[in-house]
């Protein structure tokens, strides 16, 4: 994986950021662009083994993420949106940048609930849902999910490339 082929992905998750601050949606347009965009690149780099490790991405992406969506903890514009940008990809690529993302979602919503004082309620909840209440009743802290997908990516590529420093 060069640098030229890192161009794509991170502006495919820059384009889905910026709507998703300016909306709190990821729109399907974008999806769409994302998802053409990438697989042309990916074939014009890679030919024929790019579709398919693309492919192969696009699996890896949905598998993880589609539990998640159905369990309403990741919203399905994200998972389109992180569909779009594996087709650019490779599957360990995605699976490190799920695994990334969901370590620095984590983290932006435990900061998000303290600054915004609701610490406590954030303890409370994950106690009840430990002791298997209904967690669709519980007061929850949404982040934009799109910034965690980023920062998931920006460590797989620090990861991979810079020895893990930034």
């Amino acid at each position: 994986m060069g640098l030229t082929t890192l161009i794509i992905p991170t502006l495919i998750l820059l384009a889905g950021v910026a709507g998703d601050l300016r909306s709190r949606k990821v729109k399907n347009s974008l999806v769409i662009v994302s998802a053409i965009i990438a697989i042309g690149v990916h074939f014009y780099f890679s030919g024929t083994q790019g579709l398919v490790d693309g492919g192969l991405a696009f699996v890896t992406a949905l598998a993880l993420t589609l539990p998640l969506v159905l369990a309403r903890v990741l919203g399905a514009g994200d998972m389109k949106l992180l569909a779009a940008f594996a087709l650019s990809l490779n599957w360990y690529a995605v699976f490190v940048t799920v695994v990334g993302s969901l370590f620095w979602g984590a983290i932006l919503g435990v900061t998000r609930a303290i600054l915004a004082g609701q610490g406590l309620t954030m303890v409370k909840n994950t106690v009840a849902i430990l002791k298997g209440v209904n967690s669709q009743t519980l007061q929850t802290t949404k982040i934009p999910f799109t910034v965690a997908l980023l920062f998931g990516w920006l460590t797989f590529v620090s990861l991979e490339f810079h020895g893990g420093r930034l």
